[in-house]
């Protein structure tokens, strides 16, 4: 018995254990050593004293954050030499982890990762469809292609990029290094240092692997930085995110160290597990018959939901089985907290020294047969069920890491897995290439299947087509979408109606502060008037006039860090402390987390009751992993929770009705205040040089502005202009006219609740109809219903009724003002059609002209909206902005901004023009930008005297005589060599022998010159609608079969899209407008 009472082999001289662990078989050594010494074993390697813990009763201990920390050796120690102080591999209380830990914990909330379903079932589809089409003979290896779906899954949900494993034979030089990486620092951790230096080719291939990784992770970062998103993304969070703690936000290493963690940790281990599971459902018939059972009971032939993963509880329990049995993360390192005193454990059998070093074998403590029986070995899906898997002993099952240093990316992790599982299962069946196949492990850093491979045979009733179309089913992905969609407004009830209530949350993932909002938004139709604040900054000050609704959690048995003060203080309060709070609670938890589920949510509802607080009704609890928690919620709310506080309260819910939607207004026939504009951007007053009309009468009128700027603003080639426009004189005068409004009365707020007006403030009723709300918005079907229940006149409410349900509003663009010029029986007030209306918003236009010209000028190219509608008689269809525009003379002013192309930086305009080729695609006023690029050619061409890279702009009007924009300026442009215009006519071509066509029939008839432009590396712009853009994409596709069949190589939609995305990623910039 060694020192400590832990037992130890005998040893060698100088080498001591040396020779007890095989490197390439480590968790075998362990378990060997395990069955020769017992559940702790101590080894000293060339000095070095390791010590391994093989069983539960020990492991438990170690996993109490009161007395060990995560001690960061072995391997993962090695891996700091890649990753730094990343989330896995940072030692405790290093500053760069706290606040990236922090940062992140909201992005991979539940309701976070659910929001990344969809990229996740992308790229499982790519992996399913791949199964299909290449054939049923076809041997798939298992890893291979697990690993490029968990890392094609995490580098798109998290990051936004593909790497487009699946359209390639070789896998993504990213897992070459990666393994190589992993492979070599479980190698340096178990051997002696002195031996690594002299392996000097290994060292420098190591090293090599490191820099890769942080190159190519760089790259992603500076072209998310380059290339900003509205992505709700991991790195989006790393980018933008600040600690809630410190306020810092995530320094440029530190991210790039976390990105490395999450490409490494973030699909390695997963992929592992994948492997793993569908071992055992291929060895075991039963298990997979019984898998697809589940399968077709929940799911059947339609596509998987996100909700649909929580169902299947059979699969759950078999990745809970097989992670019990394969832990991929094979190994946790502890060490005491007590750096002077020597901890112990084993009821005070085994010393631990002061800074030494435990490693927890997580594959032996997993078949502990006191924990797990004597049949520890068996693949028993079972013994994982929904009850028994809650009823585990605490600290039974842990494969993802413990305490505050556990996978902060699980829920992902495990979506994965079950996703994959039921795709597969809808689609094939599954067998062994070979049926005698024993399970080999591959043991680098992590675990996982060896050299197994299987077939993927089509279901009976399937073939690949069919298998696309269920893939492609038309079963939105996203649950709960009517809950998350909703925003917190206060504008649908009069404020003297409502009751006020508090509503406080404790949140680290997010999650149930986002449930906390949902209770906001529908408060007020419920009528209340609701604050929302953290549970923290309560503390000390219930409020007893008013009901109290708490969310919070229990994150491994532990407040949420907004929580806990409040935690602290309301366990302290004394009895009848709290008498006349009365509160609603409820808690939401991770049912994986067996002995602290929920604890948090029942001690905050246990507290506030012994100290006298009264519950309105009984504490509800919830399952974050169950992936309905949006649905829940939200059911809860209308079963519970809102019949519970209107019946307290006696109120009434407002149903959205119309009757309790209003401002209360008082009209005032004096000259009212000044309308003061206020907007989130900042404006500058700008001054009209020039509005001239470019096309011929009878053309589609399009105007060329040119605006004055202030002095000290600038701009760049491919910026934008906003716009704060004013609603058309006629529409407003219409609007004043229904309700019997004259030109000098203003108004001022007495009552309600709104966005756009402030109560007790006074207006101008002609200003407010002009610059404040939007006069021509489509209405909303809330609004119609609500005007046909005020409609006294039946001819009118008939009338009504058949408009509406024989009209497409968005599409005939029918406003509220349009409906109730129908409807003048509808007695309403102006309150109640301002509640009805949006906020004025601003308009974006791109610059067409370049700064180099002149710097203090810049000028618009608009198309002027202004159409009969035929389905009001008399009625027009005519645009905000592009009126107002039209209507501006010279030296008028209007409200300008300037918005970068930073939030577009794709279409910039290039900075080596003499090595850069450009293909310009465009359709009327979409000519705007070009004729700014083109006007910069020319300036660089003309100042440096150099010849410029190729230039080809293909423009789409209608006429060579009404509608052709800038015509002179183009041909002089195009003679000096500046660019290669070519028009589409699709009218009136200038003469006989051209054709009418559209730009995509240019594009087609071009196409010799865009391949070769295509093969000079041009970049390719495009500046039109919805429809040029889906035309040209089109013809893309054309011209791309024709290059690969006339070369020899293989035109299919994979290859395709392949070489589409990676076009839009590297070369292709779109902007485009409604």
């Amino acid at each position: 018995m060694a020192e400590g009472g832990i037992p130890q082999p005998p040893g060698w001289p100088i080498l001591g254990n040396l020779f007890e662990i095989n490197p390439s078989q480590a968790i075998k050594s362990l378990f060997r050593l395990r069955d020769n010494y017992g559940p702790i074993c101590k080894l000293v390697i060339v000095g070095i004293t390791r010590i391994s813990v093989t069983n539960h009763e020990l492991f438990d201990e170690l996993c109490d954050e009161h007395r060990f920390v995560k001690s960061v050796s072995g391997p993962v120690g090695q891996m700091r030499n890649g990753a730094n102080d990343g989330l896995v591999t940072a030692h405790p209380n290093e500053e760069n982890w706290g606040v990236a830990h922090r940062t992140l914990l909201p992005a991979f909330g539940e309701l976070h990762v659910q929001d990344m379903f969809d990229e996740m079932y992308d790229i499982a589809s790519q992996l399913i469809l791949k199964w299909a089409r290449q054939g049923s003979e076809k041997p798939i290896n298992v890893i291979e292609d697990a690993t490029r779906f968990t890392l094609d899954s995490i580098a798109l949900s998290a990051m936004g990029a593909r790497f487009n494993s699946f359209y390639s034979e070789d896998t993504h030089p990213f897992v070459t290094h990666m393994l190589r990486f992993l492979g070599e620092s479980n190698l340096r951790a178990n051997r002696p240092a002195f031996a690594t230096k002299f392996m000097w080719s290994r060292e420098r291939q190591y090293w090599d692997d490191i820099k890769y990784l942080r190159t190519f992770s760089k790259q992603l970062l500076r072209e998310r930085r380059q290339n900003p998103t509205e992505r709700t993304d991991i790195l989006n969070a790393m980018v933008n995110g600040r600690d809630p703690k410190t306020g810092e936000k995530m320094n440029e290493e530190s991210i790039i160290d976390n990105m490395i963690t999450f490409l490494v940790a973030g699909h390695e281990t997963t992929a592992g597990a994948i492997g793993f599971l569908f071992y055992h459902l291929l060895k075991d018939p039963e298990v997979w018959r019984q898998v697809q059972e589940e399968v077709d009971q929940v799911i059947g032939n339609r596509r998987i939901t996100v909700e649909d993963l929580s169902k299947l509880r059979y699969i759950n329990s078999c990745a809970r089985e097989t992670l019990r049995l394969y832990p991929t993360a094979p190994v946790i390192f502890f060490k005491p907290i007590d750096r002077v005193h020597p901890t112990v454990i084993g009821q005070g059998r085994y010393t631990i020294m002061p800074r030494q070093s435990v490693m927890a074998v997580l594959p032996a403590i997993h078949k502990d047969p006191e924990v797990w029986g004597d049949d520890v070995d068996d693949f028993r899906p079972d013994r994982m069920s929904d009850g028994k898997f809650e009823s585990l002993p605490k600290n039974a099952w842990k494969p993802f890491g413990n305490g505050s240093r556990s996978c902060i990316g699980r829920a992902f992790a495990w979506n994965e897995i079950i996703l994959i599982t039921a795709l597969a299962a809808q689609s094939f069946n599954l067998k062994f290439k070979d049926e005698n196949y024993e399970l080999e492990i591959d043991n680098i850093v992590t675990l996982r299947p060896k050299n197994f491979f299987m077939h993927a045979v089509p279901r009976p009733h399937l073939d690949a087509l069919g298998i696309a179309q269920n893939m492609n089913g038309r079963e939105s992905s996203h649950g709960g979408g009517e809950v998350i969609s909703e925003k917190v407004t206060t504008e649908k009830a009069a404020e003297s109606t409502l009751h006020p209530l508090t509503i406080l949350y404790g949140s680290n993932m997010g999650t149930c502060e986002t449930l906390a909002s949902y209770c906001a938004n529908a408060a007020v139709r419920n009528g209340f008037k609701p604050s929302i604040m953290t549970l923290d900054s309560a503390v000390g000050k219930l409020p007893v006039d008013q009901p109290v609704v708490i969310i919070t959690a229990s994150y491994e048995g532990q407040p949420a860090d907004n929580a806990a003060n409040f935690v602290s203080w309301v366990q302290s309060l004394r009895e009848e402390s709290l008498s006349g709070v009365k509160f609603v609670l409820y808690g939401c938890g991770n049912r994986d987390w067996v002995s602290t589920f929920h604890r948090i949510p029942k001690l905050v509802d246990g507290a506030l009751g012994n100290a006298g607080a009264q519950r309105l009704t009984q504490l509800s609890l919830a399952d974050v992993s169950s992936g309905s928690i949006s649905s829940k919620f939200a059911e809860w709310q209308d079963c519970k929770l809102w019949p519970c506080l209107r019946e307290s309260f006696g109120l009434q819910s407002t149903k959205e009705s119309i009757g309790g939607n209003y401002l209360g207004l008082e009209l005032i026939a004096t000259p009212p205040p000044q309308y003061t504009q206020q907007h989130d951007q900042q404006l500058f007053d700008c001054t009209v040089l020039e509005n001239s009309v470019l096309t011929a009468p009878g053309h589609k009128e399009k105007r060329h502005i040119r605006l004055k700027l202030p002095s000290e603003i600038r701009y760049s080639i491919g910026d934008y202009v906003n716009i704060y426009p004013t609603n058309p004189l006629t529409t407003v005068a219409r609007a004043m006219n229904r309700f019997g409004i004259s030109l000098n009365t203003h108004m001022k707020v007495t009552s309600g609740i709104s966005t756009i007006f402030s109560i007790g403030k006074e207006f101008s009723v002609y200003e407010s109809l002009s610059k404040c709300v939007e006069l021509n918005h489509p209405a909303t079907a809330e609004n119609i219903e609500a005007i046909i229940e005020r409609v006294t006149s039946p001819v009118e409410k008939t009338r009504l009724t058949k408009l509406i349900t024989s009209t497409n509003l968005v599409e005939e663009r029918l406003s509220v003002l349009d409906i109730l010029e129908q409807a003048p029986s509808a007695p309403l007030s102006l309150g109640e059609f301002l509640q009805m209306l949006q906020p004025i918003r601003l308009r974006q236009y791109s610059i067409s002209s370049s700064p180099s010209e002149n710097p203090h000028s810049c000028s618009l190219t608009v198309s002027v909206v202004d159409r009969k509608e035929d389905i009001i008689a008399g009625k027009r269809i005519k645009g905000v902005a592009t009126n107002y525009l039209s209507g501006l003379e010279p030296q008028h002013h209007l409200s300008c901004g300037i918005r970068t192309t930073a939030s577009n930086s794709k279409f910039k305009f290039p900075d080596d023009l003499q090595t850069t080729s450009m293909v310009m695609i465009c359709a009327g006023s979409g000519i705007a930008p070009f004729r700014a690029f083109v006007q910069e050619r020319a300036f660089r061409m003309a100042s440096s005297g150099h010849k410029l890279a190729p230039a080809i702009l293909f423009i789409g009007c209608r006429s060579a005589y009404g509608d052709k924009l800038f015509a002179r300026e183009f041909e002089q442009w195009q003679e000096a060599g500046v660019v290669d215009v070519r028009y589409a006519y699709s009218k009136e071509p200038p003469e006989e022998g051209i054709p009418r066509q559209h730009v995509q029939d240019r594009l087609w008839q071009d196409r010799k010159d865009l391949i070769e432009m295509y093969d000079g590396g041009a970049r390719f712009y495009l500046c039109g609608s919805n429809a040029l853009r889906n035309s040209v994409v089109a013809t893309a596709r054309q011209i791309f079969a024709t290059v690969v069949e006339a070369r020899g190589m293989e035109n299919t939609d994979e290859i395709y899209e392949h070489w589409f995305a990676k076009m839009n990623r590297d070369r292709v910039a779109v902007d485009i407008f409604a």
